[in-house]
């Protein structure tokens, strides 16, 4: 019979790893909609972010940071499907982002919901995020594919 205490010291390592762990990754279009009081963001527009879900917690590096451009090229390539994870070029890319943008910003999905929209006006890909709040935000993937690999993966 196992103690009360190895079993909380247990359920915490599980917790830990669970937390740890990157479950998806890639390049994601993202559209801030409804702040957590209900009331639309004042900037409503696209932006492009490389995105990890780290257990509950997704973590967001802005793109838009002038040192990047270098890497325009293979962040591109990242965007479209075209450059895989696992691939040498993806990341060494991906640690290119993460020195350059080295304050990235995270949204807690413990409470999250999210559900498949497919298309939205010209947009193929898109799926929605409800979090803490009224927050919900837009997230675009670069195919139908990748789309269900983030619905699933928070969804998890």
């Amino acid at each position: 019979m196992t103690s009360p205490t190895a079993s909380v010291v247990q359920v915490a390592q599980w917790f830990d790893a669970f937390r740890q762990r990157c479950y998806v990754r890639g390049i994601l279009g993202k559209k801030n909609d409804r702040a957590a009081d209900g009331r639309p963001y004042n900037m409503r527009k696209w932006t492009k972010w490389y995105v990890e879900l780290h257990g509950p917690v997704l973590v967001f590096w802005n793109l838009l940071d002038a040192n990047l451009a270098p890497s325009l090229d293979a962040i591109s390539a990242m965007a479209d499907g075209k450059l895989l994870p696992g691939s040498p070029l993806f990341e060494d890319t991906v640690t290119t982002i993460k020195q350059v943008v080295s304050k990235p910003n995270f949204i807690n999905i413990t409470d999250a919901s999210c559900s498949v929209i497919g298309s939205q006006k010209k947009r193929s890909g898109v799926w929605e995020l409800l979090s803490s709040g009224a927050n919900r935000f837009f997230m675009q993937a670069s195919d139908d594919r990748a789309m269900n690999d983030w619905v699933l993966g928070i969804r998890l």
